[in-house]
């Protein structure tokens, strides 16, 4: 009996064809990779992966790959460090404190009336969003049908969304935030495109990333959190 066969969800792999950037083969990529670091994944338990950085394309990727159709399995739980809450512990007031730092800083906050936090986590920034913006309506979206515990006990202008209800929406905002999202996404440029096209006229996308070429990642290498 196979895993699938016994009800196991099942992460499979496959190999990379064409750069996610250039839309060129990948064969044109390769000469410019470098290998960053190669560490075990100790939250899937999936064994080794490797990060690549390409000089030419100036980003960061794993290998081996997830396919397209396994790779949510690795996020129908909420298992994982971002997930994690200590509600009035001195890490998550720090941790609130430096949310709402965050997302008043990428934004000006008049004008601001509709908020997206896409892939919203534990639903901090969010929560953030609502009190830096206080006329403002949020809507938190996640792989998930339910949402996060932060977001489940009733909190005013926050509403929860699971991306495949959001796919049906056209909703536009005028500001979206992609806070480590585009790391965990298999088309990661098809994503950036398709939430541009969510914007209001004048409105902000946020988009963070790891910078596995930053210092932090050079000095730490293996056990840099990113």
């Amino acid at each position: 009996m196979s895993p699938e066969q016994a009800g196991v969800r099942v992460v499979r792999f496959q190999s990379r064809t064409d750069c996610e950037l250039r839309k060129e083969p990948l064969e044109d990529c390769k000469r410019h990779w470098q290998r960053v670091v190669s560490l075990e994944d100790h939250e899937s338990n999936l064994g080794e992966f490797d990060v690549f950085f390409c000089r030419r394309c100036k980003l960061g990727f794993t290998e081996p790959y997830p396919t397209e159709e396994t790779v949510g399995h690795l996020y129908e739980t909420r298992e994982s460090r971002e997930f994690e809450l200590m509600p009035h512990s001195p890490i998550d007031l720090i941790k609130d404190f430096l949310s709402r730092r965050e997302i008043a800083r990428i934004a000006p906050r008049d004008g601001i009336r509709s908020v997206l936090d896409y892939a919203t986590g534990n639903g901090r920034y969010a929560v953030s969003a609502a009190r830096v913006f206080k006329d403002a309506c949020v809507d938190a979206v996640d792989y998930q049908a339910t949402p996060p515990p932060l977001l489940q006990s009733r909190f005013e202008r926050v509403s929860y969304c699971a991306v495949t209800e959001f796919a049906e929406r056209r909703q536009r905002y005028d500001l979206i935030v992609l806070r480590h999202v585009l790391e965990h996404t298999h088309h990661p440029v098809q994503l950036v495109a398709r939430l541009a096209d969510r914007l209001a006229s004048n409105g902000v996308l946020y988009i963070e990333v790891p910078n596995v070429d930053s210092g932090c990642a050079k000095v730490f290498g293996k056990y840099w959190p990113g």
